[in-house]
């Protein structure tokens, strides 16, 4: 990559010449990036990338940040870089390895929706999107294969549009985690997209307590 020294400017500052663009901590993905590889290398401790023992709570990406960091930058056709900061004598600290815990219990459930997967033709589902807000798509890598919608935040009133899908006889739907049955329908306005509708579900069917939730959809275009 192009990563050199300290001074690693944001990706698009016009600074970047290498075969693989790596920007400054928690590079935000954006449209520019899709026609080049590119990584979001972010720290955990967002005031260091070392260990600091006076470094505060609020100074720790919680794991709505983290979560977000990784689905935006997957969902751009990028590489998420996560950063802990080791102490002297080689240790992580607890709350890294919580952090880390999280992320690897949430792919667990989703991983599907992030290894071998690739950008979409779409990356969000609308212009509104950021920590736990919006729809981010990701897409399997085999020929008709699923189509991955990352809800970041629990739809409201079980009720989930998408507005970028485009429907065939033969779509389906399922939450990644959840064996409960998921039904859908396209918009009463005759729009493109789908609205997916989500039964009641008790803590124990939910596949985590926090978003995101991934939906697999296959057979859209």
């Amino acid at each position: 990559n192009d990563r050199g020294g300290n001074d690693t400017p944001a990706i698009g500052s016009g600074k970047h010449h290498g075969g693989y663009f790596s920007g400054s901590d928690r590079q935000q993905a954006n449209p520019k990036l899709l026609s080049h590889k590119w990584e979001n290398a972010f720290t955990l401790d967002g005031g260091t990338w070392g260990y600091s023992r006076v470094s505060p709570l609020s100074s720790y990406l919680n794991v709505s940040t983290m979560l977000y960091e990784v689905v935006s930058t997957v969902a751009y056709g990028g590489n998420a870089l996560i950063n802990v900061g080791p102490t002297s004598d080689g240790r992580i600290a607890t709350i890294f390895q919580e952090r880390l815990l999280q992320l690897g219990s949430w792919l667990s459930v989703n991983g599907d929706a992030v290894y071998g997967t690739t950008k979409w033709r779409e990356q969000n589902d609308t212009s509104s999107h950021g920590i736990e807000h919006g729809v981010y798509y990701t897409a399997s890598k085999a020929a008709d294969g699923p189509v991955y919608a990352h809800a970041l935040s629990w739809p409201e009133g079980n009720v989930l549009h998408l507005t970028q899908p485009i429907t065939t006889s033969h779509t389906t739907v399922r939450m990644l985690g959840c064996s409960a049955s998921l039904s859908w329908h396209k918009p009463l306005s005759g729009d493109e997209g789908l609205v997916v509708e989500i039964p009641s579900l008790t803590p124990v069917q939910l596949p985590s307590s926090n978003g995101p939730w991934v939906f697999e959809l296959i057979g859209v275009k």
